[in-house]
């Protein structure tokens, strides 16, 4: 007894549950195992008091935008001579430019490149080193013991840089061209020469050459004050290699390590939505978003469209069919009269017959086709041969 009653109640309880799920999916509505699966959030569940203790982080966009910079600083020049020479490095205090920097995303999303470009004003050279034992400066170079290159620069270089909050880290790699405006040699007392401040016949005035740097920024939009240490090695003989032997080549390679400290101004926007998307986005709000405008046909650069031997083919059939409905409404006819009385063709009185054991030969109408109008052409009748 109790077992029929256990089972009188579930079957009821299935029942039930049957009903409910059928009446929820006739509304539309999830079941209840669906909706055990799923988050329900409620639009009031989160008070504005909790709402302003919750701490948002904001990821950072950066924009491709261009700055203007000036810089000045001292540099620390020598050479590379071949065969090789005692000296020490000639500090140089006039070396100022000024650049523009412009900011790229690679592939698309990674906005950490750039290029830079710029034009310096500056001076290298050398200075050799006296003896330690006598105090004297043996080495020289057509008996001058310094000289002092006036140069300007061009450089070109590709840009790194990884910002962290308003701390900008840098690094940047590239070439130079320059060209040597002015010398200032200094000798020994008692030497006489005329080129103290003039080049000599073998002397290479025009520069180039490789460099790389390092530095950082502090980001104060739209002010960046850059500091960065520059170094630069000139791929450019001071003279000639041949110039005081023909089988024993001399070299002096200068180079330089500059150290600069650099004021830039922000073309565009830094970080955000610039002011373009801004108004782009207003139009959109109160108009609506833009519709993309169909293609235009692309004219040609040089004289008029010239045309396929396809499309001639096309014009000239066009032509004739034109000459053609021209000809029909002359003779007082209508296309359509001609095409029916064209497409009448006489059929046979009389059906052929098919027996069971042999197929009967099939009689043909001897007649072709017949004559439509006046107006069109009436074909000669068909000639069909008797089959026997």
């Amino acid at each position: 007894m109790k077992g029929k009653t256990l089972l009188y109640a579930a079957a009821i309880l299935a029942l039930c549950i049957c009903s409910e799920e059928a009446a929820l999916a006739q509304k539309g509505k999830p079941s209840k195992a669906a909706q055990k699966d799923t988050l329900l959030v409620m639009e009031d569940f989160y008070t504005d008091e909790y709402l302003d203790t919750v701490k948002v982080n904001r990821k950072l966009k950066l924009n491709d935008y261009s700055m203007i910079g000036v810089h000045y600083g001292p540099s620390f020049t020598r050479a590379a001579f071949n065969p090789s020479k005692k000296q020490g490095w000639l500090f140089t205090p006039v070396n100022f430019g000024i650049t523009y920097t412009t900011h790229a995303k690679m592939f698309g999303f990674m906005p950490y490149f750039g290029f830079e470009a710029g034009l310096f004003y500056g001076q290298d050279g050398y200075r050799f080193k006296p003896d330690p034992e006598s105090g004297e400066i043996r080495e020289n170079v057509d008996q001058a013991r310094k000289a002092i290159y006036n140069v300007i620069q061009a450089p070109f270089q590709s840009y790194f840089h990884y910002e962290i909050w308003k701390v900008k880290l840098m690094l940047d790699a590239g070439f130079y061209l320059g060209y040597r405006l002015k010398v200032e040699r200094t000798y020994d007392e008692g030497v006489s020469t005329d080129y103290v401040n003039s080049f000599y016949d073998y002397d290479r005035r025009f520069d180039y050459g490789l460099q790389a740097g390092a530095g950082f920024g502090i980001l104060l939009d739209p002010i960046e004050i850059h500091v960065k240490g520059e170094f630069r090695y000139s791929l450019s003989s001071l003279y000639k290699p041949d110039y005081n032997s023909a089988y024993y080549y001399r070299f002096a390679y200068p180079m330089d390590v500059y150290i600069s400290v650099g004021i830039h101004y922000q073309l565009g926007k830094r970080t955000g939505k610039t002011r373009s998307e801004l108004k782009r986005e207003a139009r959109e709000a109160v108009f609506g978003p833009e519709q993309e405008k169909p293609a235009k046909e692309k004219k040609p650069l040089f004289g008029k469209n010239r045309k396929s031997k396809g499309d001639k083919a096309t014009d000239s059939d066009a032509a004739g069919a034109d000459t053609s409905a021209k000809g029909t409404q002359d003779s007082g006819t209508t296309p359509s009269e001609n095409t029916k009385a064209s497409q009448s063709v006489t059929a046979p009185e009389t059906a052929p017959a098919v027996s069971d054991t042999a197929a009967a030969p099939i009689a043909l109408p001897k007649e072709g086709i017949m004559e439509a109008s006046d107006s069109t052409r009436v074909l000669a009748p068909l000639e069909v041969p008797n089959i026997d």
